[in-house]
């Protein structure tokens, strides 16, 4: 099974991915430019659709799942 995820949602999922991971390891130089490419693409979007709420609920649960499962293993490696 596949989730309708558009290429915008799957870039602002890798972007808050990378930044959870650059967190958690306490890694500067992979979290501020995942930051930073991460509000620069949500600010592009909703300019662009004239609003807040321009993810379907399928792509944000998508990208919730993604950040949760980098987090766990993440703080499961460092263990």
């Amino acid at each position: 099974m596949t989730l309708p995820v558009r290429p915008v949602a799957a870039l602002i999922g890798a972007l808050a991915v990378l930044a959870v991971i650059g967190a958690f390891q306490v890694n500067a130089w992979l979290t501020v430019p995942a930051v930073i490419g991460f509000s620069v693409v949500v600010h592009r979007q909703q300019r662009r659709s004239g609003g807040s709420a321009f993810l379907h609920r399928t792509e944000r649960w998508a990208i919730l799942a993604a950040v949760v499962i980098a987090g766990t293993v993440t703080l499961l490696a460092s263990a």
